[in-house]
């Protein structure tokens, strides 16, 4: 019981990540659209919100592999 819960909560996490990673993905398009030089702040602030949120859904995806194994 312990572990089906564990994985819940795992694929849960990995969606709330990806909601984010959508949300960050449309406002660097946005950002890229509108002409922002690919060194500004406003740029590799969303590009390192996107890297954490990328490295997490490894990590959890990872987790979630050696659950069900």
């Amino acid at each position: 019981m312990k572990i089906k819960f564990k994985i819940a909560y795992t694929k849960t996490c990995i969606k709330v990540h990806w909601f984010f990673i959508k949300i960050y993905r449309r406002e660097m398009d946005s950002l890229l659209s509108d002409g922002k030089i690919i060194v500004s702040k406003k740029l590799s602030r969303v590009d390192k919100i996107l890297n954490y949120h990328c490295v997490k859904i490894m990590q959890l995806e990872h987790r979630c592999v050696i659950l069900l194994t």
